[in-house]
């Protein structure tokens, strides 16, 4: 599913197009007739739809064009000055009008067959793992190179517990479901990484970035050195792809076991899979 924060519906505003991950849901009770109930959630990245941007739109997953089909609210969302710096998570959950609308599967790519979510599971460093995203369009498998880490982002002022891969993403992944290869196990939500020079625009965007450093300082570029430094640039990214992403479920001995995010004061929130939470 891919879709977009906007604050109202007549607003052209939008924080960007993210991507949505798995399924959650909650346990509770009508407040009028007393009755059990499932609240119904899709995960995606904190910093695709904060509070302050309520109301999320679905966007056409052809044109690629916004609509005005709002499909929910974000009723639960967290970093780390909401609840606490041993969680941190840059996850949201969006409550989702329409309980069919839910995540189940893991939609890999065109082409390819949906896998049925199976289980939740904190992985370890050298686990094969894929995500699929909403701009880079296929599914990107690659190794998990770090354990759970602590990482400042400075575009947001804050930190996240992210693992990493060995694979590109493209703005607009974030949010993307991380699950193991061959398998239908959830582990995380994409929420970060270096960019992929192969990503539409990026050599133009960095030029231009290189420009206005060398100007801000007084300096002039010659297209020769502007060359050798855009090459050395992608040499440097080719040799490391990184792509991160935020846990769904705490590492052993952690808060919150059977709880996705790890942590039930942001949510006490469960992975929907293909066979649970069944309407």
């Amino acid at each position: 599913m891919m879709f977009y924060p906007k604050e109202e519906p007549d607003e052209a505003f939008f924080f960007g197009p993210c991507t949505s991950a798995f399924g959650a849901f909650e346990r509770a009770k009508n407040a009028v007739t007393g009755q059990s109930v499932l609240r119904m959630f899709a995960l995606t990245a904190g910093h695709c739809a904060g509070l302050e941007k309520r109301n999320i739109y679905r966007r056409d997953s052809k044109t690629q064009e916004a609509t005005q089909r709002k499909i929910g609210e974000v009723r639960r969302w967290g970093w780390e000055d909401r609840v606490g710096p041993e969680l941190d998570p840059d996850a949201a959950a969006i409550r989702l009008e329409n309980p069919d609308q839910t995540p189940r599967r893991i939609n890999q790519e065109d082409g390819l067959p949906s896998i049925p979510v199976s289980s939740v599971w904190s992985p370890t460093v050298g686990t094969s793992v894929c995500f699929s995203g909403r701009s880079s369009e296929e599914k990107r498998c690659g190794r998990i190179i770090s354990g759970a880490e602590k990482y400042y982002d400075p575009d947001f002022g804050v930190w996240t517990r992210e693992m990493c891969l060995e694979a590109f993403s493209w703005g607009g992944d974030s949010g993307s479901p991380v699950w193991v290869e061959g398998t239908g196990v959830a582990v995380g939500i994409l929420t970060t990484g270096y960019q992929d020079p192969d990503e539409p625009g990026w050599r133009a965007e960095f030029e231009n970035e290189v420009k206005e450093e060398f100007e801000e300082n007084g300096y002039q570029l010659t297209a020769g050195f502007l060359a050798e430094i855009v090459a050395d640039e992608e040499a440097r990214l080719r040799a490391e792809p990184t792509t991160c992403f935020n846990l769904l479920k705490a590492p052993p001995g952690g808060n919150g076991a059977g709880t996705v995010f790890g942590d039930d004061r942001l949510a006490p929130l469960h992975l929907v899979t293909a066979t649970n939470a069944q309407p």
